[in-house]
């Protein structure tokens, strides 16, 4: 699963990470889950400095989920 999360969720220059370096940058990080408004919203510590490949991942897993289940016709 790692290997596939490797390879078609993150950028290019995530690709040849160690599972342990992900681990560390991008899954363990240190935020707050809140509730605005019934939506709910990571905030990161101030100066996070992977925020661009997390909104990455977040598109790309977007764009999965919208492939592999299509709105009915």
């Amino acid at each position: 699963m790692a290997l596939i999360f490797k390879r078609y969720i993150l950028t290019d220059q995530w690709h040849n990470a160690l599972t342990s370096t992900i681990r560390k940058n991008l899954i363990n990080i240190p935020g707050r889950l809140v509730n605005r408004s019934g939506k709910m919203i990571m905030r990161l510590m101030a100066g996070f400095p992977f925020v661009d490949v997390l909104q990455f991942v977040k598109e790309r897993f977007l764009w999965l989920y919208k492939n592999l289940h299509p709105a009915p016709a």
